[in-house]
């Protein structure tokens, strides 16, 4: 197969059987479950789509005890062919045979028994999604779409983010109509109770309102709208986005919250929009009850602006308005390197940092900060101006209600 050329899912075929059994039982659980309900989600796209997620992650777990048993292999002389290309095909076929495998995990059970685990959490973390998306559709077309149906589910991007409670994490449904929406498994109750909080400043400091991500909660998951990045339709619209992330830089501020960086945020046009609000109301360093005194809370600690003094200083930048692929160096990763040959190995390598979605574009070029200074800071002022302004409101049993 075409994998086998280039090795970028090679090493699974060592535990070929195991990764079907799962598809098959993947298949199995939602043609079971969900066959009244062919119309919200296309099955045999959902089913290719996990085959190239398991896939993928699998190779992960074992590209590092692969390449080691490649090499072993190769020095004691397991190897036919007649370069290291024809040698790496050779193990890969190596792979496939009953004997190996048995003698690969009789050395290396419990990496066994972490792919078989791993497999198990995948699959039935997929069916809990669709599970929920079924639940959920009509909610999540009134809410997140204006009652206009998106169409079925037809792929998805999982992994995205740390897991969680039995390998849970965000991912992203692909729909059919060109749309997409983002799954969370686990409560947003803060995301609900911050799109409140936007739409209250929105009132009360109405210049250039702010923009939260629309978000629907169901306690033990949620679902929130897909934020796409979009360049500004106009070149002045630049005034506007960085007046608001003054805004939103005292907003966060006063929230103590915290790893506000370039990704978790997105620029859709003239608007700033975060879309990752864990750090909210964040622990700031230094018991008030210790002798050991708190580490001030400044604009820095929300990581939107940079400290950094220097714009020539080979310090990597993840801040908000710093990161950005001009200015940030590359950063050193572990990758395998003379992949498809019998003398891969792991190893450094180089990554460039090519990030861009969080910073405001204009024909195709970025629009850096530096000349927005002024409207960062008049966005700053007017938001903590509010902010003081309504202060009495805000800390009252009222609130916000």
């Amino acid at each position: 197969s075409s994998d086998l050329v280039n090795g970028e899912r090679a090493f699974v075929e060592l535990v070929r059987p195991l990764v079907e059994r799962t598809l098959q039982s993947l298949r199995e659980s939602l043609q079971a479950s969900f066959k009244k309900e062919a119309n919200t989600f296309d099955i045999d796209a959902v089913v290719a789509c996990a085959r190239e997620t398991f896939e993928t992650r699998v190779q992960k777990i074992l590209e590092k005890t692969c390449v080691l048993e490649l090499n072993v292999a190769r020095v004691r002389g397991r190897l036919k062919g007649a370069n290291g290309n024809e040698r790496f095909a050779g193990f890969i076929r190596l792979l496939r045979t009953r004997k190996y495998r048995t003698a690969f995990f009789h050395e290396y059970p419990v990496l066994f028994d972490i792919l078989a685990r791993r497999l198990e959490f995948w699959n039935v973390n997929t069916v809990r999604m669709f599970e929920h998306w079924i639940k959920d559709r009509a909610q999540i077309i009134e809410t997140l779409f204006d009652g206009r149906d998106p169409g079925a589910a037809i792929a998805w991007d999982s992994g995205l983010g740390d897991s969680h409670r039995g390998g849970r994490s965000v991912a992203i449904l692909r729909l059919a109509g060109g749309d997409r929406v983002v799954y969370k498994p686990r409560s947003l109750q803060a995301e609900v109770g911050f799109e409140k909080l936007i739409d209250w400043c929105n009132v009360h400091s109405a210049e250039r309102p702010l923009r939260a991500v629309r978000t629907l909660d169901h306690g033990d998951r949620g679902w929130c709208e897909f934020i796409a990045a979009r360049e500004l339709e106009k070149a002045e619209h630049a005034h506007d986005f960085y007046f608001r992330q003054g805004k939103f830089i005292a907003l966060f501020h006063a929230l103590h919250a915290t790893d506000m960086h370039f990704e978790n945020l997105v620029a859709c046009g003239a608007d700033p929009v975060y879309v990752d609000l864990e750090t909210l109301f964040h622990t700031v360093p230094g018991a008030p009850a210790s002798n050991v005194p708190s580490i001030p809370v400044c604009v820095a600690y929300t990581i939107i602006v940079s400290q950094q003094q220097s714009t020539t200083a080979q310090t990597f930048d993840v801040t908000a308005l710093g990161a950005r692929p001009d200015r940030n160096p590359d950063q050193r990763g572990i990758a395998i390197v003379r992949a498809d040959t019998d003398r891969a190995a792991i190893g450094e390598v180089a990554i460039r940092f090519d990030s861009e979605s969080h910073l405001p574009r204009c024909s195709g070029k970025n629009v850096d900060a530096e000349p927005y200074v002024a409207d960062v800071i008049a966005g700053f002022e007017a938001m903590y101006a509010m902010l003081v302004r309504e202060r009495a409101h805000l800390l009252s049993e009222c609130g916000l209600r």
